[in-house]
């Protein structure tokens, strides 16, 4: 075999991978519009940069996201490109993260899953998203990574590099609470049987390995920040300790009235817990981690001492606003979604991933079975999370992007490298692979020529593998099921990559993908590239733009310096003199002919569109069954997998644009 994977080989292959990913992450990476959710994170760091500060607010998640875009905006201004930069910078960086296990997991491995993560469709997609999931997916791949080096060198370092990394992800977004409760649950069965020694004072405290003292202190680190949990049963004890969205006058998942007093109560009560037994688990281990948790925490979460109640917030609010959230079911998305979208943008690393997890978890090292029980774990806990959104999807595809590359690495070492012995393998399962898609997605019943010449070449060709199989003349059955395992992974490398091109750069901004949610539209972006030329032509433009339906976002950001801008709550127009006036379509017909008597109409514009989510909405097993009997059904997947073709209309609210009668249009 070719050495392929020497030191100077593999640095150049790294070089590629990183290269490629990163014109995937900067390419045009600010000429999408602009998301709503996008536009309040730009907005609001844009207001602390120039001075006007943003408290926490759960509802945007944690503070991280927010003081690193203000210090951007702070030192390089404001724009599109710079809105997404520090985003597309760590989606970027991720891809060298797996450079820290090399010498543990290889140099197959290890270029593998760099280049997984150069072409994830997700991970690509949202590096160039202004939300907070590819900082937490940072974060996860540090988690498992940092795990693993301190279970081989059971030095406290990597301990505490993990502790700096779990505060910083609580800082993040609250799905860290997800994802460090899958590892404690995975900690706590890996360290059963010495915690069981403990109880049955077979040992010492001080006489557990390093896994069980690891799983301890990351329990007593985190148990403060699960205080809040107590408001499930608020209702039982009698004060309201996270309030609803309906509650006046209080933000949603903060105590009130006697709820503060037991909020305090609660919250002191398990700081005392957490610290009594972690001095007594390793005084001088708890005593660091514990500093390096609070000051990451304190730090982000006031930013840098501006806020001092941002600490309670973080503490208290973080979650305590999201359980209140949790029937509310935000997206109102059936329990298979996540399924959907791996099964339609990660196929790659989801299918092969899916039983590859199942061996790992019976059968793998630590860190195979770490990476598998997260993997299983996380699509339970977020399929079951009352919020379903296309961005958390990061959060589960994380732990495949590492399986899949340590099996088929394994297989790459253990194969026949003769020149016949691959030649043959590689054609017999290409055969094979090419049949089983031809009979799941192109096989017509409707069609009876096209049915009987499929059936003479399908039977003619298995006859052949078949005997090869059975001759043995040339492979054995383990070196066939080898190959088939590497063409499925090369053919879904080659569908994955068109995946990711479609979704990142031919769609963008167009929701043809699940990916893409409630998406403001290229329209909307080209009239504010309008406006934008017009204030040119006259510097008191005055713009009037109807805030029905949340229609004020992404316009704060987009007109973020610009003064003359009125927010119409009301349809009360009469007494303004506006160049352009953007209206909900919903309220256009009620404005009276008077009030649109200074206006010529230009044109009706979508301000957001939406995914056909009827597609998928509502199915049931039997429709599962349907899709199994029908031949079209089955090629209609097909063509969305690969084309993203669907005849469904895709949603879409929409503004009636208006334009004064005395304003001149540089159109």
């Amino acid at each position: 075999m070719i050495e392929l994977f020497k030191n100077r080989s593999f640095s150049i292959i790294y070089i590629v991978i990183f290269l490629f990913a990163a014109l995937l992450r900067f390419i045009d990476l600010g000429s999408r519009a602009v998301h709503h959710d996008e536009s309040l994170h730009g907005f609001f760091s844009y207001a602390t940069s120039i001075g006007e500060y943003y408290p926490h607010n759960p509802l945007t998640h944690g503070m991280f996201l927010f003081n690193s875009l203000s210090a951007t905006f702070w030192i390089f201004g404001s724009n599109e490109f710079l809105l997404r930069l520090p985003f597309a910078i760590v989606g970027l960086l991720i891809v060298l993260f797996p450079m820290i296990i090399r010498k543990e997991i290889g140099d197959k491995s290890t270029l593998l899953i760099a280049g997984l993560i150069s072409i994830s469709p997700s991970l690509t997609y949202f590096s160039r998203f202004a939300r907070n999931d590819i900082f937490m997916s940072a974060i996860i791949i540090l988690l498992f990574i940092s795990i693993y080096k301190y279970y081989l060198s059971k030095n406290n370092s990597w301990l505490y590099f993990l502790i700096f990394i779990i505060s910083l992800g609580f800082t993040i977004k609250e799905t860290m609470y997800l994802n460090i409760l899958g590892i404690l649950i995975f900690l706590f069965l890996v360290s059963i049987k010495d915690l069981s020694r403990v109880i049955l004072s077979e040992i010492q405290i001080g006489e557990i390995n390093h896994i069980t003292k690891l799983f301890l202190i990351l329990l007593l680190i985190v148990i403060p920040l699960g205080a809040p949990m107590f408001s499930i049963f608020q209702s039982s004890i009698g004060v309201i300790l996270a309030t609803p969205d309906s509650y006046p006058g209080i933000p949603p998942g903060l105590p009130v009235g006697n709820g503060i007093l037991v909020s305090i109560v609660i919250t002191f009560i398990l700081l005392g817990i957490s610290n009594f037994f972690g001095i007594i688990v390793d005084k001088t281990v708890w005593i660091k981690s514990f500093s390096i948790f609070f000051v990451v925490f304190f730090l982000m979460f006031t930013t840098f001492f501006i806020n001092p109640s941002g600490i309670i917030t973080g503490h208290w609010q973080s979650l305590g606003y999201w359980l209140s959230q949790h029937d509310v079911a935000r997206g109102n998305q059936p329990f298979y979604y996540y399924f959907l979208i791996l099964f339609t943008n990660e196929f790659l690393v989801f299918l092969i991933g899916l039983p590859i997890s199942l061996y790992y978890l019976l059968k793998g090292t630590f860190f195979e079975k770490l990476l598998s029980f997260n993997a299983f774990f996380s699509l339970i806990a977020f399929s079951l999370a009352g919020e379903k959104m296309p961005w958390l999807v990061v959060n589960l595809v994380i732990p495949y992007i590492f399986l899949v590359p340590l099996f088929i690495s394994k297989i790459i070492n253990s194969i026949n490298y003769k020149l016949e012995n691959i030649i043959i393998s590689l054609i017999a399962s290409s055969v094979i692979f090419y049949l089983t898609i031809k009979i799941l997605f192109t096989f017509y019943e409707s069609n009876t020529n096209y049915l009987y010449f499929d059936l003479i070449y399908i039977i003619v060709a298995l006859l052949l593998v078949l005997f090869v199989i059975s001759s043995k003349m040339f492979i054995s059955l383990s070196d066939l099921s080898k190959s088939l395992i590497i063409v499925i992974f090369i053919s879904f490398t080659l569908l994955t990559i068109k995946t990711t091109n479609k979704v990142t750069f031919d769609l963008s901004d167009e929701p043809r993908d699940m990916f893409i949610y409630t998406q403001s539209s290229p329209g909307l972006h080209n009239l504010y590239k309008e406006i934008e030329e017009s204030y040119i032509k006259k510097e008191k433009l005055i713009i009037g733009i109807d805030t029905m339906d949340g229609f004020a976002w992404p316009w704060m950001w987009y007109l973020r310096e610009h003064k003359n801008v009125v927010w119409i709550n009301e349809l009360n127009i009469d007494n303004h003199d506006y160049d352009y006036l953007l209206i909900n379509q919903k309220n256009f017909d009620k404005l009276s002919s008077e009030s649109l008597s200074n206006y010529k109409f230009k044109r009706i514009i979508a301000h957001r569109k939406w995914f056909p989510e009827s597609i998928y909405r509502d199915k049931s097993a039997l429709d599962l069954i349907d899709i199994i009997r029908s031949s079209q059904l089955r090629a209609s997947i097909a063509n969305y997998m690969i084309n993203r073709d669907f005849e469904t209309r895709i949603g879409s609210t929409n503004f009636v644009l208006l334009k004064s009668n005395n304003f001149e249009s540089i159109e």
